[in-house]
């Protein structure tokens, strides 16, 4: 691929806007902390009734999988347990 000058001058462009890390911040959110506590309301939310099922929804989620996980290992490393060294489950 050439390089033409219009090629050139977007890809300068296109560096140019990369470059702009500085941003300027409207006052008092220089700080995050310090904005969140400035965003604090007086009174406390209400939780909707989707917040409510979502974090059910995720709290089952992630239980079930590691409980099932237990159960399904646990009868096979009881047996490997007995079968190396009797009662004794010393590599749990």
């Amino acid at each position: 691929m050439k390089e033409t000058s219009a090629i050139h001058h977007e890809l300068e462009d296109e560096m140019e806007q990369a470059h702009l890390e500085h941003r300027e911040l409207p006052l008092g959110y220089v700080d995050p902390h310090k904005a969140a506590l400035e965003d604090n309301p007086e009174q406390a939310e209400k939780l909707t009734w989707a917040v409510i099922l979502s974090a059910i929804f995720l709290g089952t989620s992630f239980t079930g999988p590691i409980i099932f996980g237990f159960i399904l290992a646990t009868p096979i490393l009881v047996q490997l347990g007995e079968k190396l060294g009797g009662a004794n489950i010393s590599f749990w």
